[in-house]
């Protein structure tokens, strides 16, 4: 039987992947960031890599979800060189870096105790 399904039958207007691959050397932190529009998959490769917030690393030939909005970081804490590919469901998937996020207001960066406030934190905490 002649399968009358084609190419065409599965194109989605502006639904699409955009690729990063990454290799990051022993030590290299991806810093924590958040995608806000899309959701990101890490395909791993080679090495061992720290991801999250979570202690969860991840080894050659497993996947990693983030969910959409979700703060993440990757770290490689491993003894040798880590290979990933990062596929983001959105053309626009814009990275937002939690520093940034949290630190900058106004057109400046807030100064620590400024900081400190907004998260309702003492000296101590951050310090101690």
């Amino acid at each position: 039987m002649q399968s009358t399904v084609t190419a065409t039958d599965f194109f989605f207007l502006g639904l699409s992947v955009h690729p990063l691959s990454p290799r990051t050397s022993v030590g290299v932190v991806n810093r924590p960031h958040l995608h806000q529009r899309a959701m990101e998959v890490f395909f791993f490769f080679d090495g061992s890599v720290e991801i999250d917030f979570l202690p969860v690393t991840i080894s050659k030939a497993e996947v990693f979800v983030f969910p959409r909005g979700l703060v993440h970081y990757k770290r490689n804490g491993g003894e040798a060189p880590a290979a990933a590919v990062s596929e983001l469901d959105s053309q626009l998937f814009h990275i937002e870096l939690v520093g940034q996020a949290l630190c900058f207001r106004n057109r400046r960066w807030l100064t620590e105790s400024e900081v400190l406030e907004e998260m309702k934190l003492g000296l101590g905490t951050m310090h101690g």
